[in-house]
């Protein structure tokens, strides 16, 4: 094959795949617009008042990767799984975040998606509300995005409570909970976790809730 023949059929090939590969992320159409304050707050109640558009499973599974799916692999099953997008908003130039909330049974959570705006695909998910467990014993989490270090870009403070119902020997009842906190800080790519230096201090400050 001529090198100009083959050069032509090269770049037809890239804009085939180019088009094909923009075309495959459709999850853009199931958020809408919405507006961030100084802070928003993620549990099983909030953001409250937005219109939820249901995602096909195929579609999420589609355009999300699977090593990014297993952070919420306890969630997700293809016939019982209901996927919903509740809504988009701007990180910075570069990259916006889409909030999908998805239930299973009784399990809830919703999870932020960070895209890449430029090149159209999905490179994080991160849990940030989420309740699941038994009887015997749940998990909640809470979130919270702000700018947590002040250098101007949105930051993400996690916190998860563990619930256990323990019996005694008397038989009586007792509630026990574990707290722990988690934080991740935005950088030029995306959030990245960081050691918590004062964690007794932050997790009294954020506060997980369960009455809901």
């Amino acid at each position: 094959m001529k090198p100009m023949r083959f050069s032509l059929l090269l770049l037809s090939l890239l804009i085939v795949a180019g088009q094909a590969f923009s075309q495959s992320f459709a999850l853009n159409e199931y958020f809408q617009s919405m507006k961030v304050g100084d802070t928003l707050s993620f549990s099983m109640t909030s953001p409250s008042g937005m219109k939820a558009k249901p995602i096909p499973y195929a579609v999420f599974t589609t355009n999300v990767e699977v090593t990014l799916q297993q952070n919420i692999d306890y969630m997700l099953d293809a016939e019982e799984t209901k996927i919903v997008g509740l809504g988009r908003f701007r990180l910075n130039d570069e990259y916006d975040a889409y909030l999908i909330g998805t239930t299973l049974f009784w399990y809830g959570n919703q999870s932020l998606l960070i895209v890449n705006k430029k090149h159209k695909y999905v490179t994080a998910l991160i849990p940030v509300s989420n309740f699941y467990g038994g009887d015997g014993g749940q998990v909640l989490r809470n979130s919270w995005l702000f700018d947590f270090d002040g250098d101007g870009d949105k930051d993400i403070v996690i916190r998860d409570s563990s619930h256990t119902l323990r019996v005694n020997e008397e038989g009586e009842a007792k509630d026990e909970y574990e707290e722990f906190v988690s934080l991740y800080i935005w950088e030029s790519t995306g959030f990245k976790p960081k050691e918590v230096a004062d964690s007794k201090a932050l997790i009294k400050r954020f506060s997980v809730n369960w009455d809901w």
